[in-house]
């Protein structure tokens, strides 16, 4: 459907698919108050069926819970598939045609655990509409066999798998230098080799940047308030510039005790928590003389 105005002709072409291949009848229609659902010709056609149209409530969708429960699950599931196979939006139409091919094929709890096409089958055995083609990993790379092509030509065309027919029994293969779609059963699968490279999801990156310039010796976890208190201390401890060279020691033989100058001393939490209470209090004897 490519235009809204399309539901009443595609309901009329569901309505008789319904009557041939299930022998049954619609008797309810219900759907919401879009625009859509009521022009002159669906009404038309419901009154003509003897179908009752019926329609929900304006801004209450929990009328309608089963069909919105189940739109909210075809597109979680689509979103799923296209950020983890990274294709392009401009398959969203074969994410959602994917997604029900799937969902139909995966067990449900309300169902005891059986796939909805095997209850489909086993109410309607002789039904022709299901098809039997094995599910494969969306998006992988696809080699399609090209059957009318020279002596010197490639045997086979590197292809995108985008889903499955529901007209032909075969595979939908799109070729992304042709730009045309393929569907055809002799077809080589490359499940693990992905067709579109990783990207970031929704913009945004997934890598984590840990570029930090601490050290690990000088290391401290202090709340917000003493951060200052920590960079005053460490400045006296920092290394030289890289430009500055270095004049080598003497061996140790030589050198005196006098010249040996002491390693700094690691401060600690306690220490820097000692020093900031005393100043504290400095500063409180030092305002209560001036105030006596």
């Amino acid at each position: 459907m490519k235009e809204k105005s399309e539901v009443s002709q595609i309901f009329q072409n569901f309505h008789a698919m319904i009557q041939t291949q299930f022998q049954t009848k619609i008797q309810i229609l219900k759907t919401d108050n879009a625009k859509e659902y009521f022009n002159s010709s669906l009404n038309t056609y419901c009154l003509n069926q003897g179908i009752i149209h019926i329609s929900s409530c304006v801004n209450t969708p929990q009328q309608n819970r089963v069909a919105e429960r189940k739109n909210i699950h075809m597109l979680e599931v689509a979103r799923s598939l296209m950020l983890s196979t990274h294709v392009p939006k401009q398959f969203w139409g074969e994410y959602v045609l994917t997604t029900t091919y799937l969902i139909n094929r995966m067990p449900f709890r309300v169902l005891n655990f059986r796939t909805p096409s095997q209850v489909l089958l086993q109410a309607f055995p002789h039904t022709k509409l299901l098809s039997s083609l094995d599910p494969k990993v969306f998006s992988c790379s696809v080699f399609v066999h090209i059957h009318h092509r020279g002596k010197l030509d490639p045997t086979s065309l590197k292809c995108i798998f985008i889903g499955y027919s529901p007209h032909q029994k075969g595979y939908k293969c799109y070729s992304p230098v042709l730009k045309k779609v393929y569907t055809s059963m002799d077809v080589i699968f490359f499940e693990h080799q992905a067709s579109y490279p990783k990207s970031d999801l929704q913009g945004a990156t997934m890598r984590e940047y840990q570029n930090w310039d601490i050290q690990s010796d000088h290391v401290i976890n202090l709340g917000d308030n003493q951060q200052s208190l920590v960079q005053s201390h460490l400045s006296h401890y920092t290394t030289p510039p890289a430009s500055i060279q270095s004049v080598p020691a003497p061996p140790a033989s030589v050198q005196s005790p006098d010249h040996i100058h002491p390693s700094p001393k690691q401060i600690t939490n306690h220490e820097l928590l000692t020093y900031s209470r005393r100043k504290k209090l400095g500063k409180e004897r030092a305002h209560n003389t001036s105030c006596t």
